[in-house]
């Protein structure tokens, strides 16, 4: 992934569905490796899905948006892994982000 320095990116939306598609609270978003070069914002957020999902179509859920902003920095990498926990459910996700001066 990249991003311009100073620049904010989308990292991951994250849900909690289940089968009726009835609304679930997000799940928790446990930031185990922190950046070191940037900031990460969690925000709560409606996902919609589309007609062709083939979970919930057309429905909006609650979840939780991941985004990070880069620091002043260029040419440089940033590394961040978190876990979203659902009940006795756990993922984890790492992401390594590039930034540049200037997107390209």
């Amino acid at each position: 992934m990249k991003a311009a320095a100073g620049q904010e990116v989308q990292l991951g939306v994250y849900a909690n569905v289940n089968e009726a598609c009835s609304g679930l609270p997000a799940p928790d978003l446990r930031i185990t490796a922190p950046p070191a070069r940037g900031t990460l914002t969690v925000k709560l957020v409606a996902l919609s899905l589309k007609a062709d999902s083939k979970v919930c179509p057309d429905k909006k859920i609650p979840a939780l948006g991941l985004s990070y902003r880069a620091g002043p920095e260029s040419d440089v990498t940033d590394t961040v892994r978190v876990e979203a926990v659902a009940g006795s459910s756990t993922k984890g996700q790492s992401f390594t982000i590039a930034i540049t001066k200037h997107m390209e």
